[in-house]
């Protein structure tokens, strides 16, 4: 008889202490989807819809070792230029003729067929100029509140930045300024790749990077699991940074194992492998009337706080003993980058002769989320004055997320905000990292104030500078 441990117990009773934020399914729309009464983009609404579906059916049923709680199914789709214009053309200027009747159009054909399939959430993918980005307000405008998006920032691009800094102030002023500008919780300016499941940034590549592909459907996951981060920084760590990722070899502590990872790896390996044999199913299944394929791009392993007890990320950093003023002071960035290294070069991969590799399929951030009004310890600490944008930014330079629902004045100056834009696009770019930037210009707030959000995603926090 195999004796149980508490080892064990404790191991098995962590699928309680994460929850799937996101099934995020990633699609390519064209121009064409529109015509003959948009049969072809509601079709490819109606697969995808049934798809994630699907998965999260599979997810809440658990394979054998419990179930997991999905919060939200998604979609994400390539850059809205490439299907949101219509039959756009330069004009003499060399600029985009958007005709916008032809945008609010299809905003509405999709917002339709997307309620009709019970899709709450869906990312139109980035502006990527300044005249698609004025685009933005009317997307994140509509009525439903459905869609996101986003602005692909490249570094130094100081007209597109200031374009986007506009735009956010625009967003600010939607709806009822009583609300707090919360318009802007669904658009954020970004430097990413393709196939990050967390909103507002997520895209599909754009359709000229597989112009021949047929339809296919491409998905991902996204946590929640501060709770889980604190298990394993208490547990698996020890509460030190030199076990999350053990020294390279060489030094006084060196070691090739990282427990940390270990335990990360064996909470979410299930979620994988329900994953690829629901892909295996579905490519088996000769009843489906979906022509569609489908693959599974993998996880964004990333530390995702909840507002709920125990959910905040920043505490949970701080039970390490190298983080002992709290997080935000010494020891902070380099536990945040012994995290994010661990993650990403620990979980992907087959093991080798270093013990290095768990064979976690990864995609999207995998780094620390610091998203200041969705985590209770974070909103404290900005609230005592502990915590301001520069230490954010700072701790972005290694933990591959950015800056994140943070509250500033509703009567932001625009250059300053350029150039915010401009530092994390800049970091992105200079580290080969993803990176964005969702900040809420709060209308009638200024420095110090504290928001009266009324809302279940969010806490309330005091407004920060820009520039300290």
């Amino acid at each position: 008889m195999t004796k149980t441990t508490s080892d064990d117990c404790q191991k098995g009773s962590r699928n309680e202490l994460f929850k799937v934020r996101t099934v995020t399914a990633f699609v390519t729309f064209e121009d064409s989807d529109f015509d003959g009464g948009e049969e072809v983009l509601k079709s490819k609404i109606h697969d995808t819809a049934g798809a994630i579906k699907a998965i999260q059916e599979k997810l809440e049923n658990g394979d054998g070792d419990g179930g997991y709680e999905v919060q939200t199914v998604r979609i994400a789709t390539n850059p809205f230029p490439e299907y949101l214009l219509g039959n756009n053309h330069d004009d003499n200027n060399g600029k985009l003729d958007i005709d916008n009747v032809v945008v609010r159009e299809r905003l509405k054909a999709m917002d339709d067929c997307l309620e009709e399939h019970g899709i709450e959430f869906v990312s139109l993918g980035p502006a990527n100029c300044p005249e698609t980005t004025k685009i933005c307000t009317e997307i994140v405008g509509l009525a439903s509140g459905r869609f996101s998006t986003s602005v692909q920032l490249p570094a130094n691009d100081v007209a597109l930045a200031r374009v986007a800094a506009q735009t956010v102030l625009d967003n600010s002023k939607l709806g009822n300024p009583a609300d707090g500008g919360l318009a802007n919780f669904r658009f954020c300016v970004a430097n990413l790749g393709p196939y990050v499941p967390f909103f507002p940034g997520a895209k599909s590549a754009s359709k000229n990077d597989n112009p021949n592909e047929s339809f296919r459907i491409r998905f991902a996951i996204g946590l929640e699991n501060g709770a889980l981060l604190k298990d394993l920084l208490l547990n698996d760590a020890g509460q030190s940074i030199a076990n999350i990722l053990p020294p390279k070899k060489g030094s006084s502590t060196s070691s090739s194992n990282s427990s940390f990872a270990a335990g990360f790896a064996d909470a979410v390996r299930p979620i994988q492998t329900i994953c690829e044999t629901f892909v295996k199913s579905w490519e088996d299944d000769s009843s489906s009337s979906s022509t569609a394929s489908l693959e599974y791009i993998g996880l964004d392993a990333s530390f995702n706080p909840s507002l709920g007890d125990g959910g905040s990320v920043a505490a949970a950093v701080e039970v390490l003993k190298e983080v002992p003023r709290g997080f935000g002071g010494a020891g902070t960035i380099a536990a945040t980058a012994a995290m994010t290294t661990a993650i990403q070069t620990r979980l992907p991969g087959n093991q080798n002769e270093d013990g290095f590799g768990f064979g976690i399929k990864l995609t999207g951030y995998n780094g620390l989320m610091l998203p200041l009004c969705e985590d209770q310890r974070l909103a404290q600490l900005a609230s005592n004055g502990k915590l301001r944008m520069t230490d954010l930014l700072n701790v972005s330079s290694v933990c591959g997320v950015g800056i994140d629902t943070v509250p500033v004045p509703g009567d932001a100056n625009i250059d300053e905000l350029t150039s915010l834009y401009l530092d994390v696009a800049g970091l992105a770019e200079r580290w080969n990292k993803p990176l964005s930037c969702r900040v809420f210009p709060v209308p009638n707030k200024i420095v110090g104030d504290m928001t009266t959000f009324d809302s279940p995603f969010l806490v309330n926090s005091k407004v920060l500078s820009l520039s300290s």
